[in-house]
């Protein structure tokens, strides 16, 4: 006499299997079958990586002697090896051969310096701009826009000047060419006889403790603004190295 089936357990007995309309093709038997195209699949990403490696690898190389080539152009010119400084020619053409390479724009920057300080400031001014354009965001593009602003300043085109070291100042805030740039705009404030302006911006770089060179300058530019405008000088407290004017110096005289 058979046991009795429990209504929970499931009969055992296996149901008819399932027809497929397909027959199963198992993993080795498909990698057999394409193994062709398998084969070339993995040689052409080979030699794409190999090319890639070799593109790379001649960058790398072409990188190295193009900076190889700027340190031959720009020898020490101060010490027991100094020599000849570069001809800002001889920069702006090794700049022209390898455009695009950060050594570029280094050789460009170093000519527009040699054309400043040769007194070819409109020239200067052309690099300074030109590696502007190249890369806005790059190291040297505060750098650049501090040189063009000094550039004009050197034309004398003093309103343009202005305005190019508010650029800087603006475009530029935390970087040191801000610092800079406000020293030049104080400095063109006093030539024009605007010493409250030129006190003020001596008065904001004061408060700036992060620029240590910025700080003392604008201390010392200062105290000779005072002493020549003494009708400006007023009492100060200094409170955490920042110097602010003390109640007593807002106070109306009676």
């Amino acid at each position: 006499m058979s046991s009795p089936t429990s209504p929970t357990t499931p009969s055992v007995t296996p149901g008819p299997l399932l027809e497929r309309d397909e027959p199963q093709v198992d993993l080795l038997t498909w990698l057999e079958l394409n193994r062709n195209a398998l084969v070339l699949g993995v040689a052409v990403v080979a030699i794409g990586v190999a090319a890639l490696l070799v593109v790379r690898h001649r960058q790398q190389e072409a990188f190295l002697e193009a900076n190889t080539r700027l340190l031959q152009l720009t020898p020490p010119t101060r010490g027991a090896d100094a020599a000849t400084p570069p001809k800002a020619a001889d920069l702006l053409a090794f700049a022209a051969e390898n455009t695009g390479r950060p050594a570029a724009e280094r050789a460009r920057f170093i000519a527009a310096g040699r054309l400043f300080a040769e007194g070819k400031y409109a020239d200067a001014r052309t690099q300074f701009e030109q590696i502007e354009r190249d890369s806005p965001e790059g190291l040297l593009a505060s750098t650049a826009a501090l040189g063009i602003a000094s550039s004009l300043d050197a034309e004398n085109k003093t309103n343009e000047a202005m305005a190019a070291y508010q650029r800087v100042i603006t475009a530029f805030k935390d970087e040191p060419a801000a610092v800079h740039a406000k020293l030049a705009r104080a400095r063109l404030y006093e030539a024009a006889n605007q010493p409250k302006e030129a006190l003020a911006l001596y008065d904001e770089l004061g408060k700036n403790q992060a620029s240590m060179f910025g700080l003392q300058s604008a201390m010392m530019a200062r105290a000779q603004l005072l002493t020549a405008h003494p009708e400006l000088d007023q009492p100060l407290v200094t409170t955490n190295a920042v110097n602010v004017l003390s109640p007593a110096a807002l106070t109306p005289a009676k």
